[in-house]
Parts: C-alpha cells; structure tokens; sequence
C-alpha cells in the first residue's frame, strides 16, 4: 500500500514472508541503500528479546530470537 503524507513523504506497508533473518538483513540493506530512503521499519538486529502482547495462563508470552 502507498501512502502520501504531508511535505511529500511517502509511506509503503508491504507484507513480506522470509525464511531467515538474513533475509530480513539483507531487506533492511537494500532498503536503506536506496537514495531517499530516510528509515524503514524492519529494526534487524535491534533486539535480543521480543515480549508478544499476549497472555497465556495469565503469564506474558516470550520469545527469543
């Protein structure tokens, strides 16, 4: 989906399946690499632990990557 906001700034929601991680890196390289491209919203590497909004048994569901 492409999105137009104010001062021109342009906005793509793509959904994207990946075997890896290093595919996700790989992603978040070339998108970085394109002139123009300000961020993207892939955040590889970022994080250790990911807490998932979710409760099961009345406990937060954890994952780690």
């Amino acid at each position: 989906m492409l999105t137009w906001y104010e001062l021109c700034k342009i906005f793509i929601n793509k959904k994207f399946q990946f075997d890896s991680l290093h595919d996700l890196a790989e992603l978040e390289k070339t998108i970085n690499n394109i002139p123009g491209v300000l961020n993207n919203g892939l955040f590889v590497g970022l994080a250790d632990l990911v807490i998932v909004g979710e409760l099961q048994d009345g406990q937060p569901l954890v994952r780690e990557f």
